[in-house]
């Protein structure tokens, strides 16, 4: 049996010797969307599907991902 998935992927971690305090604004921390294709020079923990036959990324114009830095050292990472 074989299915497709688009699936989004989110993934969060902490900067190593950062502060714990943030700004909070509207309930919401404040936070930097770090330029295109920093993931590039970013170590990203990778992400697979046991058995899978095929993947790839969704190719669109712009790139389908991005990377939040947050004042307490949080990196946020998306990609579809």
């Amino acid at each position: 049996m074989d299915y497709s998935v688009n699936p989004t992927c989110a993934k969060s971690g902490m900067i190593p010797g950062s502060s714990s305090t943030g700004s909070e604004v509207g309930g919401h921390k404040d936070c930097v969307k770090l330029e295109d294709r920093i993931w590039e020079k970013l170590w990203v923990p990778d992400v697979f599907f046991r058995n899978e036959k095929k993947a790839d990324f969704h190719h669109v114009t712009i790139p389908n991902r991005f990377i939040n830095l947050y004042p307490d050292g949080k990196l946020w990472y998306v990609m579809k």
